[in-house]
């Protein structure tokens, strides 16, 4: 397997940009190069029309672009809670479960956790 190559690549960023970054990379602590390389990585996969929407909200709309990061942060929350249900749920499917609406289900779970 073949190793990819470190490139050193230079930006001028504003004071407040610098010390956002700097701080963050020292709370999870990481270099502030991997910050950046991350920021990268996930800021180039998105297409061109996300990436100005983003920039845009960011720069006209604070609560506008708080409401699109929370919304982001629910979702990827929803997928891990929906890939770790389907991991336990075969530990706790219960006779009929599969003829049940969703209503019979939810009233099922809300009295499990009553009985407790």
């Amino acid at each position: 397997m073949e190793v990819a190559m470190s490139v050193t690549l230079s930006a001028n960023v504003n004071n407040d940009l610098a010390a956002v970054t700097k701080r963050m990379a020292e709370e999870e602590n990481r270099t502030v190069s991997n910050v950046v390389e991350n920021a990268l990585l996930v800021f180039s996969d998105f297409p061109k029309p996300l990436r100005d929407s983003l920039l845009a909200a960011r720069r006209s709309n604070a609560k506008v672009f708080q409401d699109m990061t929370r919304e982001m942060m629910a979702y990827i929350a929803r997928t891990k809670f929906d890939a770790a249900m389907a991991e336990i749920a075969p530990y706790f499917a219960q006779e009929g479960d599969a003829e049940l609406t969703d209503m019979e289900l939810l009233e099922q779970s809300t009295a499990m956790t009553r009985s407790r």
